[in-house]
């Protein structure tokens, strides 16, 4: 199964975005793209927690729709790939003495494909690896503020939200595969907000934290630069992981 999250900095976007789907369909393997609820109405945790919902929601249907519950790879760019990493990485959130059937089913995954991913959008950790070209509205609309002006004089009000999204913090040995896609310019300061909310260095900082860890299961691919030895691109990890070529 691969599940599709759409970017757009939890701001906009739509599940719609998705539509290259039948190489996937064709050899054999499902897939869903999926919305959730934009932080410009329901900041953090919604945006995120919606997306879990999701993987929980798929596996209460998996006998009606015929998914296998151990086979799922999270996939999708920007703030998609931001809650794909958090949702890799972070403990389950099953309850298995809900009342709620969902709630009882994992939220965890067998691998991430994604690009252009956040691993962290705490401005404090963020703004040294890249300069201020990382406050982009993503980061401060993401608590609920209007500016990265009044995310940071407010930080303290922050700090927990902003500490337990980044996914950076919540990786540990027992977390699945995960490919990182970025774009080639590794400027530091970043020039641009587009190019800082998607730069290089959250890849980067990503993998030396898997391997601080023991995880050492990051494979980081940066456009004309540092490639994977193992996968060829997303889809090709995509496609090992799920068919186990």
């Amino acid at each position: 199964m691969q599940v599709y999250i759409h970017g757009g900095g939890w701001i906009q976007g739509d599940k719609g975005r998705f539509q290259a789907v039948e190489g996937n369909l064709k050899n054999g393997i499902s897939v869903v793209a999926i919305n959730y609820r934009l932080s410009g109405t329901d900041p953090l945790p919604a945006p995120v927690h919606d997306a879990a919902r999701a993987i929980q929601f798929l596996r209460y249907k998996a006998k009606d729709w015929k998914i296998d519950k151990n086979k799922f790879v999270l996939t999708g760019g920007s703030a998609g790939g931001c809650t794909s990493l958090w949702l890799a990485c972070h403990d389950d959130l099953a309850d298995p003495d809900s009342d709620d059937p969902v709630e009882r089913e994992s939220t965890r995954v067998q691998g991430v494909a994604v690009a252009g991913a956040q691993s962290s959008i705490d401005p404090k950790q963020i703004e040294p690896w890249i300069g201020p070209m990382v406050y982009h509205a993503m980061i401060y609309q993401a608590v609920g503020e209007d500016s990265i002006e009044a995310a940071l004089e407010n930080y303290d009000q922050h700090e927990v939200l902003y500490k337990e999204f980044s996914a950076i913090n919540h990786l540990s040995q027992d977390d699945p595969p995960m490919f990182l896609g970025y774009n080639s310019d590794l400027t530091v300061p970043a020039k641009s907000l587009g190019r800082g909310i998607h730069h290089g260095m959250f890849g980067v900082k990503f993998k030396e934290k898997s391997k601080a860890v023991g995880h050492n299961k990051v494979h980081l691919s940066i456009k004309g630069t540092d490639q994977s030895e193992t996968y060829t691109n997303s889809n090709d990890f995509l496609t090992k992981v799920l068919l186990g070529e």
